[in-house]
């Protein structure tokens, strides 16, 4: 595992349904990996391209559909919880994305805070690639965004 300045792997695990959810975005080789929470066993395994970021994945359910929302710098994507099949992506963060995505009415928020710092929100229900699209409610480019911080709703 190779991440940026030596900082180290910091992101926590998140418990969906039977799946353990662990994301590793690092200079190279990013994935993220869903295991069976009693066995260990690999459920799915995705590539993920993206460089160092320390988002945890945040796990919903959204009309029926359990997906994980997992932030970077190059993409948000929001992956299939059964099968880590990409729901949708979006891009517009800035680097080192640390925040943790948060969900409310049906809204994704993820927010970048360095070199860059954007909020963005991001509405659930369509796919493919959001990027530019009216699903994209906001996008807030400020350099008062916190930088390590999880939002709260």
């Amino acid at each position: 595992m190779k991440m940026r300045l030596g900082y180290g792997e910091g992101v926590a695990p998140v418990l969906a349904g039977d799946a353990l959810v662990l994301g590793f975005d690092q200079e190279t080789g990013s994935f993220i990996v869903a295991l069976d929470k009693n066995t260990g066993a690999e459920l799915w395994r995705v590539s993920r391209d993206e460089v160092s970021n320390w988002a945890m994945p945040l796990a919903l359910d959204y009309a029926g559909s359990k997906q994980v929302v997992m932030a970077g710098t190059n993409k948000v994507r929001s992956y299939d919880l059964k099968t880590g099949k990409v729901i949708w992506e979006c891009g517009g963060l800035g680097g080192n994305v640390i925040p943790a995505p948060v969900h409310k009415d049906g809204v994704v928020y993820v927010m970048s805070g360095w070199r860059n710092p954007n909020l963005m929100a991001i509405r659930l229900g369509p796919t493919g690639d959001l990027t530019g699209s009216d699903a994209v409610l906001v996008v807030e480019h400020a350099r008062q965004l916190v930088y390590t911080f999880s939002s709260a709703l």
